[in-house]
């Protein structure tokens, strides 16, 4: 489970609460609680499961970021093995989502560019 967020409580411990509710034991959740945005996501997670000697994932996220999140997580060096994509609640969550996405890649783009 990964992802910090803004809020109180990381992304990442609101998951493992909702794996234990659902049955999964503590002793096979690990979590990644500091990430601020993709980027830290995938690099900070690949860290945490190389050092446990793992390094397939199944990544759950929303449909629409899901592109963009396995080319990070596979560039931090994990195989994915499987998506998941979780669909937005709304029109306007998912019209969000699109334009936030499009943005982050374009933005990729930009600095690849400046790089070169």
């Amino acid at each position: 489970m990964s992802g910090g967020g803004a809020g109180p409580i990381s992304e990442a411990a609101v998951m493992r609460d909702l794996a234990r509710n659902a049955g999964i034991p503590e002793t096979v959740l690990m979590l990644e609680p500091e990430s601020g945005n993709t980027f830290e996501n995938a690099a900070n997670t690949a860290r945490l499961l190389h050092e446990a000697g793992k390094r397939r994932v199944v990544l759950v996220s929303d449909r629409v970021h899901l592109p963009r999140a396995t080319r990070m997580f596979r560039q931090a060096g994990l195989d994915v093995v499987g998506v998941a994509g979780v669909p937005a609640s709304s029109m306007r969550r998912a019209f969000t989502g699109v334009l936030y996405e499009t943005a982050s890649v374009m933005r990729g783009l930009f600095r690849r560019r400046r790089q070169d």
